[in-house]
């Protein structure tokens, strides 16, 4: 699974920490998500949803 994410995290040109935020629902930057979906040629809608009541942070 590492090499995995170390794979993904190269091929999107993100910090290799980056998956692991993600996989564990922590703050990235909105370009991330920006980043994944060029790569993937889709939308945020596609790899992301938000859900009411949820933590949020401002």
């Amino acid at each position: 699974m590492v090499q995995c994410k170390t794979r993904f995290a190269k091929e999107v040109v993100i910090s290799t920490n980056t998956p692991a935020k993600l996989l564990r629902n922590e703050f990235v930057s909105m370009e991330i998500p920006v980043r994944i979906c060029r790569k993937l040629n889709c939308t945020v809608d596609d790899i992301m949803d938000i859900l009411p009541g949820t933590r949020e942070r401002l």
